[in-house]
């Protein structure tokens, strides 16, 4: 049986980050003390020695330490019990929940925590909650006769508040999330974050219930030093699919086959796209168009192998002839219908989704607009709940037009472009550093083509995304992960379907060929 637990900032102000509220910082600083050995060698030698069999078996018991959770679906108010066993004291112990769900826009929305045992004590700890899609925010925890509330509005969609300090064993009666969604959000997602070094029982069991959501999921990811130990998704009620911007397509003519490109076509655009007839318009090569794919498809969608690329060579450069020369009929693509089937503007009217990364099943071509908070940058954290089905991440390298793959300690950037591969639709909650911790994000640029996002938190137009790089870069192309295919070629200085007042979207990432080194600084808010 556990005690009531009092809530780490209880008595203080938080670190609050949404519309309204005011900001403060809390610095909890443990006792240090210094151990000496008086100078005597041999002391110093037995010390040492005795330090280093003690991290051995520090390391030991990290390594042993196993993790399970149960049951693997859930309804409204029924128990989640996670099992650790072996686990050592002194391990940097974090849980993450992630609630996503379903909610009418502008409506009253509720994600509620019930329950929350903690059996050990997380010294030095951290509580973080973040909400995105909503507008208005309440967080509220209990611990006995203690009730905590952090109330405020959202910023560009996203509310978050933290505090470091002790977080005590025992029960949190209640740890909920509720407010008021965005006008045009119809799902909120919610991050709990608690962390600290553990203290207490080896073997344990963290239990809690979940209330108030009638269909959504949440994600438990468990994290021992660093590692992940665990992560699964449990679907409540019945299953949804959340699904990402754009939920339109904004190519024209899909085919019925949704890959990410046809096998036969090395360009940029998919082969279904239909084209412009421009007129003054510089567009790419229609055969011999420098791609950010090889040979045979210019998409890191692999059938058997987990790269971007399905050849031996996957850059996006092409063999023979790495600029673009256009013919006599300056078309992206000679197909058969070389007519569009568009209007001016086929762009569609995602509902952005603040601070969450939706990822649709297939490959994603992603990107970070902001820098995001140390200890929640890594592909290891911010990936944790991801199903890759054994794929690896890739990351473009312009500099060597080579790709790269990404390891689970690298750091997610602001502004690179990056593809992952989703075995299922997927949210990816965000957590950005505090504004002004950091500088501008920047990203150089090299002759050829680049992978990239934008730094802007909303749709902007490529002409106004892309205005640090002047008259440097020449096209860009997205993807479409929703239908996995390309998205038409967005030209510099173009008009009409392939414009540069097309409008490209936060969270995505974009091929852009530009022609010499240049710096890319995005466009924030």
């Amino acid at each position: 049986m556990h005690s009531p637990a009092v809530p780490p900032w209880s008595g203080n102000d938080a670190v609050l980050s949404g519309a309204g509220v005011t900001e403060s910082i809390i610095r909890v600083s443990g006792p240090f003390r210094e151990y000496g050995y008086g100078g005597d060698p041999w002391v110093a030698l037995v010390f040492r020695s005795c330090l280093v069999c003690l991290l051995l078996l520090l390391a030991q018991g990290a390594a042993a330490v196993s993790i399970s959770l149960a049951p693997d679906r859930i309804q409204q108010g029924d128990e989640v019990t996670i099992t650790i066993n072996d686990l050592p004291d002194g391990s940097v112990f974090s849980i993450l929940v992630d609630g996503v769900f379903a909610v009418t826009p502008a409506g009253p929305f509720s994600f509620e925590l019930k329950n929350f045992v903690l059996p050990f004590t997380l010294n030095e700890g951290m509580f973080s909650a973040t909400l995105s899609n909503t507008d208005t925010n309440v967080i509220t925890v209990v611990a006995g006769d203690t009730e905590i509330r952090k109330i405020g509005r959202s910023r560009n969609g996203t509310f978050s508040t933290s505090d470091t300090g002790t977080i005590p064993r025992g029960t949190y009666t209640l740890i909920s999330f509720g407010g008021t969604a965005a006008p045009n959000a119809t799902s909120v997602v919610t991050r709990l974050l608690l962390a600290g070094r553990k203290a207490g029982p080896v073997d344990s069991q963290i239990t809690f219930s979940v209330d108030g959501v009638t269909a959504g999921a949440v994600t438990i990811t468990i994290l021992v030093n660093d590692d992940v130990e665990m992560s699964r998704t449990l679907p409540i009620g019945d299953t949804i699919i959340f699904t990402p911007a754009p939920t339109a397509t904004p190519t024209p003519t899909p085919t019925a086959t949704p890959t990410p490109t046809p096998t036969a076509t090395p360009t940029p655009a998919p082969t279904a796209t239909p084209t412009p007839t421009p007129t003054a318009t510089p567009t790419p090569a229609p055969t011999a168009t420098p791609t950010p794919a090889p040979t045979a498809t210019p998409t890191p969608a692999p059938t058997a192998t987990p790269t971007p690329a399905p050849t031996a060579t996957p850059t996006p450069t092409p063999t023979a002839t790495p600029t673009p020369t256009p013919t006599a009929t300056p078309t992206p693509t000679p197909t058969a219908t070389p007519t569009p089937t568009p209007t001016a503007t086929p762009t569609p009217a995602p509902t952005y989704t603040g601070n969450v990364l939706t990822l649709q099943p297939g490959w994603n071509f992603i990107s970070v607009p902001r820098t995001l908070a140390a200890g929640f940058d890594t592909v290891r954290v911010v990936f944790a709940g991801v199903d890759t089905a054994g794929r690896s991440l890739f990351l473009y390298d312009g500099a060597t037009a080579r790709w790269t793959q990404l390891q689970s300690g690298d750091r997610i950037r602001p502004l690179e472009g990056i593809w992952v591969y989703s075995r299922a639709a997927t949210s990816v909650p965000l957590i950005y550093a505090p504004a002004g911790s950091g500088t501008t994000p920047g990203k150089a640029l090299f002759d050829g083509w680049n992978s990239v996002g934008t730094a802007s938190l909303q749709p902007v137009q490529a002409g106004e995304a892309f205005a640090s790089l002047q008259d440097h870069w020449e096209m860009a192309i997205g993807y479409d992960s929703l239908q996995q295919r390309y998205e038409p070629v967005i030209i510099r200085g173009g008009t009409g379907t392939h414009g540069d007042t097309q409008v490209v979207y936060p969270l995505k990432g974009y091929w852009i060929k530009v022609n010499g080194r240049c710096t890319y600084t995005g466009r924030g808010e």
